[in-house]
């Protein structure tokens, strides 16, 4: 997470002038560190297993969703919350 300072000013009518700061949080997006499919290739009809490795570089880092396409398809989703299954046809 970045953050970045912010200050200014109110000012009213009668030219009073008060000081304002503040912090805005920026959330950075997950880092994929990598895909790992087994097998690596096969005939139509394999099913492939498809794990995606990924972290939340934010602090403190949140737990990730993950969804996974195939040519535009839904892979399915396992147990585990990085790991699908897609059968070729």
């Amino acid at each position: 997470m970045s953050a970045l300072n912010l200050t200014g000013t109110v000012t009213n009518a009668a030219g009073a002038v008060t000081p304002i700061s503040g912090v805005i949080n920026v959330i950075d997006p997950p880092v994929v560190d990598g895909v790992v499919v087994s097998p690596p290739s096969g005939p139509r009809g394999t099913l492939f297993t498809i794990t995606v490795n990924a972290h939340d570089v934010n602090v403190p880092p949140s737990s990730l969703t993950y969804t996974l396409l195939v040519n535009g398809v839904a892979a399915t989703p396992t147990g585990a919350p990085n790991v699908f299954t897609w059968q070729s046809s």
